[in-house]
């Protein structure tokens, strides 16, 4: 079925965004973490993900590693692999989230049944302490989407947690989260990943609370290549007028906006803001505002579909201050020559 003329926009917002462009799948980070690990010290910890390394990489490409020192491992013996999956959350957690976290704030593990709990004492969160064990010390491995913090012991398996432990110096103490553990649109951010596209994965790697919660679900995304995106990532103010103008809240895949755009095209209107997106058809080529989609159907699937752009779309005013249609062209083609070719035509 084939939408109306004018849709509105989803109101989406995104309140914390962080890009790693070196983030690369998975399972090619684990040599490079057991390396670390085996130069901090950590010789126990590096030797046992090398062999359980397929244990990880089968649930998820990202993830926080909390690893305990040798003597944990001398004293304690080779722990069972459902207790040491207890030591790997699927998600990336910096220290500035650790820190951020309540007390008794859920930590998902790939052993799924066992969550790890927040139990940090100090307000102030000077030290972060985790099913009571504290993280000691600043991060071993970091490169944006794998995380590796060395804690003092290991995690103790069925770890209860004690609500009446909670710092009696917060008078107004902040409630619990539970931080889920699988983002829907894992298997898009993966397919963005393989492609190059890494600042529109990370920000699909989101597990933005009011983004993901509607069902069902529907999704297009317009996925500017890095180059276009990177002079705005340390522009925090930009990220959600940036973000929201490179998704519909529909699905549409290439042969429908190929549809939509023959004429005069069609309009959808985001009532929030006034911004608009315009599609257009011309001579086999759709155009999103137009910035032509050079890698139509890069990801579908029944809830969400991804096309790739060679820019990013740009708001009226940017357009009009600088970007005549000349100079897009030209620039367009330049802009092609040096960077990565990551369409298929």
């Amino acid at each position: 079925m084939v939408p109306s003329k004018s849709l509105p926009l989803a109101a989406l917002a995104l309140f914390l965004f962080s890009i790693s462009l070196s983030a690369a799948a998975g399972g090619d980070r684990i040599p490079a973490v057991v390396e670390a690990l085996s130069d901090s010290g950590y010789a126990a910890m590096s030797l046992t993900i090398h062999l359980i390394a397929d244990s990880i990489t089968n649930f998820t490409s990202t993830f926080t590693i909390f690893t305990p020192p040798d003597s944990a491992f001398e004293a304690f013996g080779q722990p069972s692999l459902p207790h040491l999956l207890l030591h790997f959350a699927p998600i990336s957690l910096s220290s500035t989230s650790l820190r951020s976290l309540p007390y008794g704030s859920e930590i998902p593990t790939l052993t799924s049944s066992s969550p790890l709990y927040v139990t940090t004492s100090r307000p102030d969160g000077s030290t972060v302490s985790i099913n009571g064990v504290n993280i000691s010390g600043s991060p071993i491995f970091d490169d944006g989407s794998v995380l590796v913090f060395p804690i003092d012991d290991f995690f103790r398996p069925n770890f209860s947690l004690q609500i009446a432990g909670e710092p009696s110096s917060c008078s107004n103490p902040r409630p619990r989260c539970k931080l889920q553990p699988f983002s829907q649109l894992q298997d898009a951010s993966a397919a963005l990943k393989s492609r190059g596209y890494l600042i529109m994965a990370s920000f699909l790697d989101l597990q933005i609370s009011g983004f993901l919660n509607p069902s069902p679900l529907k999704l297009t995304v317009f996925a500017p290549v890095d180059e276009a995106l990177v002079m705005y990532s340390g522009d925090v103010l930009m990220y959600q007028s940036l973000f929201m103008r490179h998704i519909l809240p529909c699905v549409l895949p290439w042969a429908e906006l190929s549809e939509l755009g023959k004429g005069a095209g069609t309009v959808f209107k985001d009532n929030g803001n006034g911004f608009t997106i315009n599609i257009a058809s011309d001579n086999g080529l759709v155009f999103v505002n137009r910035v032509k989609i050079s890698f139509p159907d890069m990801f579908t699937n029944d809830w969400i579909v991804i096309h790739g752009l060679h820019d990013m779309i740009d708001l009226p005013e940017e357009t009009n201050m600088g970007r005549e249609d000349s100079a897009m062209g030209s620039e367009s083609k330049i802009q092609e020559s040096i960077s990565p070719d990551r369409s298929e035509f």
